[in-house]
């Protein structure tokens, strides 16, 4: 844990280097967005660089609860589990399933294989 005020939890490799971010365990976890988190799981990203409109970094806010290689970029994003999974619009979320792709404001995919919702 090398961000300001970010934690470790547990487990192997585990990376939080966002401000306020967090990794609860698993292994090869990275949390490296403003307030983002991994609760558990194998290689997951919650990450993002979100701007204010003076160029200023904000929160990010995005969590991953587990699974195998998901990875959450839009601002307030979410992966709740399944493998390979990515959330990249704001507000966006994956409940499992996986290849599926939320990528646009406010989409959600609640499981099966290989979605787009934009």
């Amino acid at each position: 844990a090398n961000g300001n005020s970010s934690s470790v939890g547990g487990g192997v490799g585990n990376i939080a280097s966002g401000l306020m971010s967090a990794v609860s365990g698993g292994g090869t976890n990275q949390a490296t967005g403003w307030a983002s988190s991994v609760s558990g799981g194998y290689q997951n990203k919650a990450r993002g660089e979100s701007k204010n409109s003076d160029g200023n970094s904000v929160e990010d806010y995005t969590s991953i609860s587990g699974g195998l290689n998901n990875e959450a970029e839009g601002r307030y994003a979410s992966v709740c589990g399944g493998s390979t999974n990515r959330a990249t619009g704001e507000y966006s979320n994956i409940a499992a399933g996986s290849g599926n792709s939320a990528e646009g404001e406010g989409s959600a995919i609640i499981g099966g294989m290989d979605n787009v919702a934009e």
